[in-house]
């Protein structure tokens, strides 16, 4: 079993407590992924509510550095490098673009540090635009921002915007032929939480080249005070009717949410996911799930020969 997770908010945790990967008590450490025979995790740099958009950068750059000599040469930037991979890899993103601030040319200087997903908001209003729980679009630097992650080559995520920011980033998309993904935003037909995504929002990142990743943050999985295994399989489903099988992936958001289904505590917990759904699908499609459909998108997507 291989497991490709599209969204972790780890390296955070790390670095505030002193953590080694290998072993800790998070979600995730390499100790609880070794349950997979192979393991690609993308490791999202939180820009905190807290701190300024500056101030946000700065973190950043300490947390990136902190991360890569934890992760102990794992850090992938090409697709050789995926393809390569033999055990464990990662790859770094970032949540929430007003690190970028009033300097544009700072996108270069993240995808140069390994930077490869970049989640355009989190929550609020903000110097990049509206995220999922108010109204508006994205800003004129969000514009901006959104246009030179496409020049870059640095994947924009539209998870947490609101359908207004969404609906733009989609229609850039199409225009500019260049995939946004999702990387952990569940169905709002199947959990109807404003932070979900529509139907046909999630249908049109799949048919423009992108993938959906499934959160395992309870209160976006089920109305009901808890969460259960079944309830994330529901979501699974619902996109693979809606999206096609070689769309939907995983993003857990394990080190990112307070709380996790009934059954499933921490990254070496998934293969009773993988059981479950088992019962509905094939082993095919649930290993396309896991692994195949992230792992193609990424050696699609990624660049191709040496970075900086």
């Amino acid at each position: 079993m291989k497991l490709f997770d599209l969204h972790c908010d780890t390296p955070l945790e790390l670095y505030r407590n002193n953590l080694q990967l290998e072993s800790n008590d998070l979600h995730v450490s390499l100790s609880k992924a070794s349950v997979f025979d192979k393991y690609v995790q993308c490791t999202a740099i939180f820009s905190r509510k807290e701190l300024s958009d500056e101030e946000c950068f700065s973190e950043f750059l300490k947390i990136s550095e902190d991360f890569q000599s934890r992760a102990n040469g794992l850090m992938i930037k090409t697709a050789e490098q995926l393809e390569n991979c033999k055990k464990a890899a990662f790859i770094l993103t970032v949540e929430d673009a007003r690190l970028v601030s009033k300097d544009l040319d700072r996108i270069s200087l993240l995808y140069e540090k390994g930077v490869r997903v970049i989640t355009l908001l989190w929550s609020g209003k903000t110097s990049v635009g509206c995220g999922w729980d108010t109204d508006g679009p994205l800003t004129d630097r969000g514009c901006e921002i959104l246009e030179r992650l496409f020049d870059t080559g640095i994947v924009p995520d539209i998870s947490h915007a609101n359908d207004t920011a969404t609906e733009y980033a989609l229609k850039r998309s199409s225009a500019r032929k260049k995939p946004v993904i999702a990387t952990h935003s569940n169905s709002r037909s199947v959990c109807s939480h404003k932070r979900n995504l529509t139907d046909e929002n999630a249908r049109r990142i799949s048919l423009l080249g992108g993938i959906v990743g499934v959160s395992l943050y309870p209160p976006h999985l089920s109305s009901k005070d808890v969460a259960e295994i079944s309830h994330i399989t529901d979501h699974i489903s619902h996109y693979i009717n809606i999206c096609g099988s070689e769309a939907v992936c995983l993003g857990c958001d394990f080190d990112g949410i307070d709380k996790t289904p009934e059954g499933i505590s921490h990254i070496g917990s998934l293969p009773r996911l993988y059981d479950a759904l088992s019962h509905r699908f094939s082993e095919d499609l649930c290993d396309s799930v896991f692994y195949n459909n992230a792992y193609k998108f990424f050696t699609n997507n990624l660049p191709r020969g040496k970075t900086k």
